[in-house]
């Protein structure tokens, strides 16, 4: 099972020792800061600290454990599980509860931590879309160190940009914290939240609208510790409180709500599966390829519709002033200046060259629309 709101796996195997049937709980697998609660006490100071350190090397980390169980103690799980799924009202909740009070003093088996190694020229897709003019900000569940060093290795926060974190869980600390960012320079500060401020932040109608406010000032924001659940609220709140068009980019299924939230979805193959391309609007096998399809192929798409909605009204227009003036002239008497195979003709035949030149219209070659991203505004 994979729950959203904790970020973790669970698999529960069966195994026969001897004459004693047990059943394992193996794979509760997940974010470190969900996971370590649910291990023994002792072992939590020294997950924390492992953890701790490996994310300052910019890797990330899961942590691992299992809870052996005799068949009546998974016996009565199943079946409160079993109660949980048929009761009415609030069904994630009780079964999340039923989990939560089976995944307790469990035992550690290990941490892993993995490099998430960048794909090609992500450097440059994302300079190039902060020339743009494109607000970028990067949603991830890793800890709040993993996430600052993949930010500065993708160079979403340049060299002369300061960090400001915000990573606070008491509610009277979120405005002092927005006060404090009010009163810095905005165009050279990328902010850090953390998910569990983010909540705080969301609860209050003012700070979340004030929160948005400032950051769309900012030339990136990092939102870190963020559940599938909390990208896709960023993303509605975004078009709700600020008025602007999102697009959003995911390769996991952890990507999906916030991919489906979007004004434009687009989902990356690659190795955790093909559940984001497959709800996207656009697909890719690289990320490399965003930048053409934003800046040479959006940018084309946009200039020609914006073209032909123009041109349809005043082709519009034309035979609908000529025809008004007609009427007008002749006592306003119901008599049409064209007949039906003319004006069929007109709105169709006799005007489609202007479509397809506009269709296939450039204003300026991909090379240069490349170079100069500024292009885009």
């Amino acid at each position: 099972f994979f729950f959203n709101d904790t970020a973790t796996t669970e698999i529960y195997t069966e195994q026969i020792v001897g004459s004693v049937r047990c059943v394992q709980e193996t794979g509760v697998k997940g974010a470190d800061a969900v996971t370590i609660q649910k291990v023994k006490f002792i072992k939590q100071t020294f997950v924390k600290e492992e953890c701790q350190q490996l994310a300052m090397e910019g890797l990330r980390t899961l942590v691992i454990a299992q809870k052996i169980l005799s068949t009546e103690q998974f016996e009565k799980f199943k079946g409160d599980y079993r109660a949980a799924e048929a009761s009415s009202g609030d069904v994630e909740e009780k079964i999340g509860q039923v989990i939560s009070n089976l995944e307790k003093q469990m035992e550690l088996l290990g941490v892993t931590a993995v490099e998430d190694k960048l794909q090609e020229c992500v450097q440059d897709v994302i300079s190039n879309l902060r020339n743009a003019g494109i607000k970028v900000w990067m949603l991830t569940g890793d800890k709040e160190e993993t996430a600052i060093c993949i930010a500065i290795s993708c160079e979403l926060k340049s060299r002369n940009d300061h960090l400001f974190v915000i990573n606070t869980h008491e509610l009277d600390e979120v405005p002092q914290k927005l006060n404090q960012l009010e009163h810095m320079m905005l165009s050279k500060t990328v902010v850090v939240i953390e998910g569990s401020t983010l909540d705080l932040v969301f609860k209050d109608a003012a700070l979340r609208y004030k929160f948005f406010m400032l950051t769309s000032q900012t030339p990136a924001v990092v939102c870190c510790r963020c559940a599938p659940t909390q990208k896709a609220q960023v993303t509605e709140y975004i078009k709700e409180e600020l008025g602007f068009k999102v697009c959003t980019v995911g390769d996991g299924g952890n990507d999906v709500g916030m991919i489906q939230a979007a004004s434009v979805g687009i989902g990356i193959f690659g190795k955790e599966g093909v559940q984001a391309a497959l709800a996207a609007d656009y697909s890719i096998t690289q990320f490399m390829y965003l930048q053409r399809l934003i800046l040479w192929h959006g940018r084309l798409a946009y200039k020609r519709s914006a073209m032909l909605t123009k041109f349809v009204i005043h082709r519009g227009l034309v035979i609908s002033v000529i025809e008004a003036v007609f009427i007008m002239i002749f006592f306003f008497i119901a008599v049409p200046i064209y007949n039906g195979v003319l004006m069929l003709g007109y709105a169709t035949l006799y005007t489609s060259l202007p479509v397809f030149c506009l269709i296939f219209d450039q204003d300026v070659d991909y090379q240069t629309a490349m170079k100069y991203p500024i292009l885009y505004q």
